[in-house]
């Protein structure tokens, strides 16, 4: 484990963002800005994934399964998942991350609120606490999926977000499946992953509840 590797686990877990400098190589970052969301490559999106963003993701909540990816992200103030959140997930339950950075020439400054990620689902946007964090080509950031942020130019921000494998996906991944894969390809689509849809299904109607 890298001596920076604690840190950014922390970061994640404190204030909901962690940025990894000089982590998508120029190559990398010229195929995702060609990348739409209907023409997603598998292999393309577990590249973006390898390497120090796989390990910080993993390292705050566990294996994970593609939920959505694509170039563009939310205009303005937004949240990622608040779903489970809302489906009464406490505060401390991180269902998944998103792992994002401008694949352009040009920095891309992301703005965030600390500690957004326990914040209720319907929480209003506390803008006078948001930090700045810039990042600079090649740079890349995980973000607790519930942490509210914006990009001041989310046109070039490539994103991709990723659920716990039991969580439903915004998109099912086992349709960019083809042809024979690589098991850890497969398993990263979602396959055989059999999501629940809210966490109250999966706590209470997939297990015995104990008695008592």
């Amino acid at each position: 484990m890298s001596l920076a590797m604690p840190s950014y686990l922390t970061a994640v877990d404190t204030a909901g963002v962690a940025v990894l400098p000089v982590t998508w190589s120029d190559k990398l970052r010229q195929r995702l800005a060609t990348i739409t969301a209907d023409r997603l490559s598998l292999r393309l999106l577990r590249e973006a994934y390898e390497g120090l963003p796989m390990r910080v993701a993993q390292g705050i909540a566990g294996e994970q399964i593609l939920s959505s990816a694509g170039l563009g992200a939310m205009p303005g103030w937004h949240r990622q998942r608040v779903d489970t959140v809302a489906d009464g997930a406490p505060s401390t339950f991180v269902p998944g991350l998103c792992v994002a950075g401008p694949v352009g020439a040009a920095a891309t400054t992301l703005w965030y609120v600390p500690g957004s990620a326990s914040a209720p689902h319907d929480a209003p946007v506390p803008e006078s606490l948001a930090l700045a964090a810039e990042l600079a080509s090649g740079d890349v950031a995980v973000l607790d999926s519930r942490c509210m942020r914006r990009w001041s130019d989310p046109a070039t921000v490539f994103r991709m977000s990723l659920v716990r494998t039991w969580i439903q996906p915004e998109r099912d991944g086992r349709e960019l499946i083809t042809g024979d894969i690589l098991p850890q390809l497969a398993r990263f689509a979602g396959s055989p992953s059999a999501p629940a849809e809210t966490v109250w299904q999966w706590l209470f109607e997939r297990h015995e509840r104990r008695p008592g």
